[in-house]
């Protein structure tokens, strides 16, 4: 009961950010509507289920079109479950950035190191320094992302926030990419001129050695 009143409290608690958790929410919530106010909210909740369908379906085709799957990130506690459902291979997870110890930082390190990750997921909501952090040790690029709508006017639901953000995701991970590329060509250019100075000593001496031949034959 409300403290007060005498009004009945149903908690739902639980995470909502992914389709199959926001499916579970709004049954939940349609069904204690019913039981305790007496309304039929049949048609509106099959109205909400069809568009969480359907955002379900546009994030799994976004994702395959947008190379998630496999892709090696660290990310923040509360948003594993909705990285995993894209396909991400979560490498390293945190918590609240002022609960992780120093062990857990060596090791989220460590792990996120040795799995070569290029994408660092904050949660907005609970600060984004320890990603950024992350990401500029091991070389990757920090990312922040919602659990709850209502940051920005336009998010107004959880199937909003989805696909805002994988848009996010999508422009990281292609930031990421081609970080990875430039990385990966400048390696390239640092061994070819390695190549080209032994290349340059090696006629050198070759040319030193020549000359030597000549001069010994002229001797004779």
């Amino acid at each position: 009961m409300a403290s007060g009143s005498n009004a009945t409290i149903i908690r739902i608690s639980g995470p909502w950010n992914t389709p199959q958790k926001l499916r579970g929410k709004y049954i939940l919530v349609a069904d204690a509507l019913e039981k305790y106010l007496n309304l039929n909210l049949s048609i509106n909740l099959y109205r909400c289920l069809k568009s969480i369908n359907e955002t379900e379906e546009y994030l799994i085709k976004y994702s395959i079109e947008h190379g998630f799957k496999g892709a090696p990130v660290a990310c923040m506690a509360w948003q594993q479950e909705f990285i995993a459902f894209l396909g991400f291979k979560i490498a390293a997870v945190y918590g609240p950035p002022e609960k992780i110890s120093m062990k857990q930082y060596e090791n989220i390190v460590r792990n996120a190191s040795q799995a070569e990750v290029i994408l660092i997921i904050d949660n907005i909501q609970s600060g984004v320094e320890f990603g950024e952090k992350l990401a500029s040790i091991i070389g990757g690029v920090e990312v922040s992302i919602t659990n709850f709508p209502g940051i920005y006017p336009e998010l107004k639901n959880m199937t909003m926030v989805m696909k805002w953000n994988v848009e996010r995701l999508s422009k990281a991970l292609a930031e990421a990419k081609l970080k990875g590329e430039i990385n990966r060509l400048r390696e390239e250019i640092k061994t070819l001129r390695i190549i080209a100075i032994f290349s340059s000593i090696l006629a050198i001496i070759l040319l030193i050695i020549s000359i030597s031949l000549v001069l010994r034959i002229r001797r004779k």
